[in-house]
């Protein structure tokens, strides 16, 4: 962590109440509609996926409802968003969601996914960690997909 921010001491503050802030529904309706069409476009299989960074489950739910045969692992580091995720998810039993810290050097749940992907995570990470996010996905998945935003943020 870089001079004396701890991002993840921010995410579990801002967890317990992420869910209730105003979003940019336009931008995300914009966001969403292009991760479909690129995972459509891509043909790879989606049996398999690992949402990183899941927050409330916004991207877990669309992932759910587009891809209904997929067994869906979401982690997150807060518990508080994990609890959203799951009541914003409903009853699903293809999605397990699970608590995970970017920053523990383990290595993520699961053996083997078709697709990573994370929306607005990688941009809250300084780039060292996010290499080694990227090194670790590409072991157990064959194909990650990140799509971030311009957010004003403690490094470049």
């Amino acid at each position: 962590m870089s001079d004396g921010f701890n991002v993840n001491e921010y995410w579990l503050k801002r967890g317990l109440g992420y869910i209730g802030e105003a979003l940019p529904r336009d931008y995300h309706r914009l966001q969403e509609g292009f991760l479909l069409d690129l995972l459509g476009a891509s043909r790879m299989a989606a049996n398999r996926i690992l949402e990183i960074g899941c927050g409330f489950g916004r991207i877990t739910k669309l992932l759910a409802e587009n891809f209904p045969k997929a067994q869906i692992m979401a982690v997150d580091l807060s518990p508080d968003q994990l609890a959203n995720a799951q009541r914003y998810c409903g009853e699903r039993e293809k999605i397990v969601f699970e608590q995970y810290d970017f920053y523990s050097d383990l290595p993520f749940p699961g053996s083997r996914y078709d697709a990573a992907i994370a929306v607005e995570v990688f941009l809250h990470h300084p780039r060292q960690v996010v290499r080694r996010l990227i090194e670790q996905l590409s072991v157990i998945s064959g194909c990650i997909v990140n799509i971030d935003w311009s957010e004003e943020w403690p490094w470049k």
